[in-house]
């Protein structure tokens, strides 16, 4: 639990998630700050069956994955409002602990992915989950590009802060642009390069489509790399293949890039020897601030077929207002979601197959823990100067999509709301799986993936 909790701030936002380490937190600040903070501190002990026993519940076959616009999050839902509830906690969003979050669901049609790319007149066509991984944010039934030349620009990254355009002196409108993972610190370990090892919000994949999208490419693609992004290709797999969940939009994205793509690392390197060059020396010259995007010889067609369902999913969150400023918030979040169930890989021969993605340390670890504080909290004699709240957030599996409705929806003004981001797996838990087996395990297809934080992006 310290690993998670150890650090606090006035007015902030701490986040009990499972996902890829950023930054490195700093040395823990004195016990009193959260006191100091709150004017008052939790004074029950954390159980630690109570704990795992929530673990447990959240992270059980019943939940199914807790999915987003399922039975599982109707699981979710319920079981997290019980627990506020018994409490004796006030509902975060006027009269109701739930904020209803407008979704769409993009579900691509896995006989329908397609990528081939042309190089120099043989046409290379790309296996779907196990070579690449594409969709579309998009919402359209179906989307396309064809014959795109493909453009490698290293990180993908305009930002001007650290001198760095690697879009400068080109112009990828119309063209799909082939981008390496995290960002140039990471790979050069040099402090002073970004952040070094500390990978910032350019190393993001989030990041790296919308600037895709900004400098109006066609499509973007990824390659993965296990150590730079934290996660193996199990991972990117695992979460971009299924339903997509995305906020609606007045535009219907519209304005994203056709396609966005992962491909495994080995398709990198043939485009780059196709091109006469080889991805070592390509990801080499991407280190430098003065890199020049390389056109490669090859262009790419990619089509993907939707089944779109427009939904709700929710937020929810509970309260303690404060008794001297209650206008004034300090927030806990987890998200409660997780990957759901897949799809029988076939129906007819494989119907003992596992296909729960249980989540237990993604986020059923950091979802308890939120409960644990909840609970924590309520025993208070003297009510916190500010307000507490204890918020579980949908969608972070498909890009933080429930915090940021949140952001620009809060039940108190944001003049109000101060953020810290604080990210970490409870050590014990890890500790626990490792050593105690059982079902808190992530699977898929009856294997083990692996449990480590694999947080809010594929992976992250």
């Amino acid at each position: 639990m310290r690993s998670m909790l150890h650090r606090t701030l006035p007015l902030v936002g701490v986040i009990l998630a499972a996902c890829t380490p950023t930054e490195e937190p700093s040395k823990p600040p004195a016990a009193p700050v959260v006191a100091s903070t709150l004017g008052a501190q939790p004074t029950a002990s954390v159980d630690a069956e109570r704990l795992l026993g929530n673990i447990r519940k959240l992270a059980s076959d019943d939940f199914g994955g807790r999915a987003p616009m399922s039975d599982g999050e109707v699981k979710t839902l319920q079981f997290l409002e019980e627990k506020f509830r018994q409490f004796g906690l006030q509902p975060l969003f006027g009269d109701s602990y739930r904020q209803s979050v407008d979704l769409v669901s993009i579900d691509p049609n896995p006989e329908t992915v397609q990528m081939t790319f042309s190089l120099k007149g043989n046409d290379r066509l790309v296996t779907y989950r196990d070579e690449m991984v594409a969709v579309t944010l998009r919402v359209v039934p179906e989307s396309r590009v064809e014959a795109s030349e493909v453009v490698f620009v290293g990180y993908g990254i305009v930002a001007p802060e650290y001198g760095w355009d690697d879009y400068a002196d080109v112009d990828v409108s119309g063209k799909t642009v082939l981008i390496l993972v995290n960002d140039p610190g990471y790979a050069t370990g040099d402090a002073d390069l970004f952040k070094g090892k500390k990978m910032t919000y350019y190393g993001r994949w989030t990041y790296k489509y919308e600037e895709a999208a900004n400098q109006g490419a066609a499509a973007a693609i990824i390659v993965h790399d296990t150590a730079p992004a934290a996660y193996g290709w199990d991972v990117v797999r695992n979460s971009w293949t299924g339903p997509q969940f995305h906020l609606a939009t007045e535009n219907d994205n519209i304005d994203r890039v056709a396609i966005e793509s992962w491909v495994q690392k080995f398709i990198a390197e043939e485009l780059a020897q196709a091109s006469g060059t080889s991805l070592t020396k390509l990801m080499a010259a991407a280190l430098s601030p003065e890199f020049q995007a390389v056109a490669l010889a090859a262009t790419m067609s990619a089509s993907v077929q939707n089944e779109l369902i427009r939904s709700q999913s929710y937020n929810i969150g509970a309260l303690i207002p404060g008794s001297e400023a209650p206008e004034e918030l300090f927030i806990y979040i987890a998200h409660w979601d997780h990957l759901g169930t897949a799809k029988p890989t076939n129906p007819a021969e494989n119907s003992s197959e596992d296909l729960i993605y249980n989540g237990a340390v993604d986020n059923a670890s950091g979802t308890a823990a939120l409960i644990e504080l909840a609970y924590s909290f309520a025993q208070l004699e003297t009510l916190p100067k500010r307000s507490v709240a204890f918020l579980a957030v949908t969608a972070e599996e498909s890009g933080l999509l429930g915090s940021a409705w949140y952001a620009s929806n809060p039940p108190i003004p944001h003049g109000a709301n101060g953020w810290r981001h604080q990210h970490g797996c409870p050590q014990p838990l890890r500790n626990h799986q490792r050593h105690h087996g059982g079902r808190l395990r992530q699977l898929r297809n009856g294997r083990p993936v692996d449990p480590g934080c694999i947080g809010s992006e594929p992976g992250n």
